[in-house]
This record gives C-alpha cells, sequence and structure tokens, in this order.
C-alpha cells in the first residue's frame, strides 16, 4: 500500500515540473529602421517583478523565466513591443520600430 501511494505522488508531482522548468534567454535589441543598437532598453517579464535593461550595445540576458512568460520591451520612443517565450526562441535579435 505504500508503495502505490508513494508511486501515485511521484506520478502526479512528475507533470509540475516538467511544465514548470525555468529558463535564461540572451539577444539584443535594434532600431527596425537603422539596425542600430538601442541602449537601456526595458526588458520585464508580464505580471512578474522580474526584468533587466539592455547595455549600451543592446545586449540583454535575462534567467528564471517560465516558457509561459511573455516580456515586454519598452523604450522611450519607441512602440512596446510583447513576445512570448516561444517567439523568442526563434530569434536573438528584437527589432523596435
Amino acid at each position: 500500500m505504500k508503495n502505490s501511494l508513494f508511486i501515485f505522488w511521484i506520478l502526479l508531482l512528475i507533470p509540475f515540473f516538467c511544465f514548470s522548468q525555468k529558463s535564461s534567454f540572451q539577444g539584443r535589441v535594434i532600431d527596425d529602421k537603422t539596425k542600430d543598437p538601442i541602449s537601456f532598453v526595458n526588458i520585464g517579464v508580464e505580471n512578474m517583478p522580474l526584468g533587466t535593461i539592455t547595455d549600451d550595445r543592446g545586449f540583454f540576458s535575462i534567467s528564471n523565466i517560465r516558457n509561459d512568460n511573455n516580456l515586454v520591451f519598452s523604450c522611450i520612443g519607441y512602440k512596446s513591443k510583447k513576445l512570448s517565450f516561444d517567439e523568442l526562441s526563434n530569434t536573438k535579435i528584437i527589432a523596435l520600430t
């Protein structure tokens, strides 16, 4: 009985750990028209108190984000852009207009 209960709990928790994996992402933010890097862009995780900014060459790195999170890129003079983790997985360069 104890063994079957233990196995039940293990099987119940496996999907929780599989779907709650955290990842990191690195990329660069550029101006869509000039292709120049944009410094100090705010990058936030939607509905979470987690974020970062780009450096003076437009590069950034963010970690401890879940695969179901969205990142929001915002900077004065540019339209904000919201991208899902799946969309970010396809590109390392984010262009703001």
